[in-house]
């Protein structure tokens, strides 16, 4: 339809115990799976992305699945040139038995 901004993202599926990633796009998504984050825990993945830089604004969503009652937030998030470190939290009552997934845009 028009007006509607049509984006195309790089993805990556990264396997656990592994939080690191490297994409070199604008656009992407890491889905890291296989978690099992306790309740009330916190995780840090790390992704690389040369389209970074210490003036880039990034937007970071987190998000996760699993069958349990995990809920995955985003908590924090660092920048530095060509990297971004995300914290993500357990708010559910569960622990997560399945993927977490980040997606970002970067914006310079």
């Amino acid at each position: 339809p028009e007006g509607n901004v049509v984006v195309d993202e790089t993805t990556q599926i990264v396997a656990s115990p592994t939080t690191a990633a490297t994409i070199n796009a604008r656009v992407g998504k890491v889905i890291f799976t296989g978690f099992t984050t306790a309740a009330a825990g916190q995780q840090t993945f790390t992704i690389s992305n040369s389209f970074m830089d210490t003036q880039s604004l990034v937007l970071v969503s987190a998000s996760n699945s699993g069958t349990n009652n995990a809920l995955m937030g985003l908590v924090f998030t660092g920048k530095s040139a060509s990297q971004l470190a995300i914290t993500v939290n357990n708010f559910g009552t569960q622990a997560l038995n399945g993927d977490i997934q980040i997606s970002f845009w970067v914006v310079n």
